[in-house]
């Protein structure tokens, strides 16, 4: 029943020029009006787990986001493609946004969030845009080496946007503080918007979902179960 879905999802994929200018392609649209304040949630999905669901839902509540894209790029700074397919990724989110009407999901070239922005201005121009991420992701974005100026750079970036960061198992809201207490990082700290998880969602991970479902021994409690029937129909990470 999603041969003809996963065949478009393929074809758009194929298509996208990491090597050209940024270029973000939707898949899913949310059932709203042009956002006032855009969330942006950048992940590998690999598998969609419910922390995927939750942060999302959590930074649209208390900062009023009108929508949220789902944001999967083809061209990720620090991680090659292994596991899922790009495109059944896809489709595995989509389940999720069909039942979340502020839900919208896309696939983008490239995966740098410098990047990302300007790939989003050419189809939000005026949204106030807040970017949803992890301790770990927020740790990638100060990161001197995925820039040639760094503080020019991020300086171009934090004039666009601003970033939802969301306490890890391994690292609490403590640490993004002290990450932005940094001398380097105290110019751009008033962008940064904390959110506190509860430690089980908190806790969750694509790599312990892929083991669990190699091993199959995963049930819903760490994955929605309309991503999970999916999985299983489709045989996605079983070992072997």
């Amino acid at each position: 029943m999603y041969d003809a879905i996963l065949q478009r999802y393929e074809r758009l994929v194929a298509g996208l020029d990491v090597s050209g200018q940024p270029t973000l392609a939707f898949t899913h649209r949310a059932r709203v009006e042009p956002p006032r304040r855009l969330g942006v949630f950048a992940a590998s999905f690999n598998p969609p787990t419910l922390a995927h669901v939750r942060l999302p839902e959590l930074a649209r509540e208390r900062f009023e986001l009108d929508e949220v894209v789902m944001e999967l790029a083809k061209s990720n700074v620090d991680k090659d493609v292994s596991g899922a397919p790009l495109h059944e990724r896809l489709m595995m989110v989509r389940l999720l946004a069909e039942s979340r009407g502020w839900m919208s999901v896309a696939a983008s070239t490239h995966g740098r969030f410098l990047d990302k922005m300007d790939a989003i201005r050419g189809h939000f121009p005026d949204a106030a845009v807040y970017f949803v991420v992890g301790y770990d992701t927020l740790v990638r974005i100060f990161d001197p080496k995925y820039y040639v100026d760094r503080n020019a750079e991020l300086a171009d970036l934090f004039r666009q946007c601003a970033f939802i960061c969301a306490n890890r198992a391994e690292a609490g809201l403590e640490d993004v503080e002290a990450l932005m207490a940094q001398t380097e990082n105290q110019a751009f700290a008033g962008s940064i918007h904390t959110l506190v998880l509860d430690d089980e969602v908190a806790s969750m991970s694509s790599t312990d979902a892929r083991q669990r479902l190699s091993d199959e021994a995963l049930d819903a409690a760490l994955i929605d179960p309309a991503v999970l029937r999916y999985i299983q129909d489709r045989g996605l990470y079983r070992s072997g």
